[in-house]
């Protein structure tokens, strides 16, 4: 029984926790806690969280694959849980993270939404901003009615970006944090500049949602868009965009000492 088992994934001797894995692959049907292999999937021993990551990247799959890890039946398709794939999606465990967002791209109808992939683009690692942001954009067909929609979304987020989210993350996490608007915003316009940088359509969307975030008076942002407006222009020369010539520019831009950065200047 579970009750018997459960235990011993967490034991300290690596020999019992391989038992448990090798119990736990013929029996975690029979079980039926479909909370286990994401509790599993968190656990700092790498047997036990090798485990819960096979078994979530079994669930609805008509055969498991045979690499010793996954159990023998895949889970059922029930077992997906959206809040819990999200939660591990920003797990300071990087196999998770990456377990987490191939769940997300597999079972995105069932556990996707806009408005999800809208909160993983707050995530403080980088890997889960940029995935949120190049799933939505592979998907924008189905999401949005046209690129404005898209670019309302791209402006919802960063504008709306509330002072101070309150991130909850799972049982590796360090509880509760805010974590800054400023950098919140920062971060995105990061992301959202390297994938402007290496998709010309993309550019086109983004470009005026950055633009009107240029113009910001708040400290760190207009940097940040310039920053990423000389970037994109930089890799797509065809683009317009609504920076002044260099040469212009560098002789408008605040001198070091009085905000500008030395990318935003550059």
């Amino acid at each position: 029984p579970l009750a018997k088992v459960r235990p011993l994934f967490d034991d300290a001797l690596p020999a019992l926790r391989r038992a448990a894995v090798a119990i736990g692959r013929r029996e975690l049907g029979r079980w039926g806690d479909a909370g286990l292999p994401y509790a599993l999937a968190s656990s700092r021993f790498a047997e036990t969280r090798r485990f819960g990551l096979g078994a979530l990247l079994a669930i609805g799959q008509d055969t498991a694959p045979d690499d010793g890890v996954a159990p023998v039946t895949p889970p059922p398709i029930e077992w997906l849980d959206a809040a819990r794939v999200f939660a591990l999606a920003e797990s300071k465990q990087k196999a998770t993270r990456e377990a987490a967002m191939t769940l997300l791209r597999e079972h995105y109808e069932r556990i996707g939404g806009a408005t999800r992939l809208g909160w993983l683009m707050e995530s403080p690692e980088r890997d889960v901003r940029l995935f949120a942001v190049r799933l939505l954009w592979d998907r924008r067909g189905d999401e949005f009615e046209d690129a404005e929609a898209l670019r309302q979304f791209l402006r919802t987020v960063l504008f709306g970006l509330p002072p101070g989210r309150m991130e909850r993350r799972g049982d590796d996490a360090l509880g509760e944090r805010p974590l800054p608007a400023s950098v919140a915003k920062r971060r995105l316009v990061e992301v959202v500049r390297d994938m402007a940088v290496d998709d010309a359509g993309f550019a086109r969307v983004a470009l005026p949602v950055l633009e009107a975030f240029m113009h910001s008076e708040a400290k760190g942002e207009w940097q940040a868009c310039v920053a990423a407006l000389a970037r994109i222009r930089r890799a797509h020369a065809e683009i317009d965009t609504a920076l002044p010539p260099a040469e212009a520019w560098a002789s408008a831009a605040p001198a070091e000492g009085n905000g500008a950065s030395k990318e935003a200047r550059a």
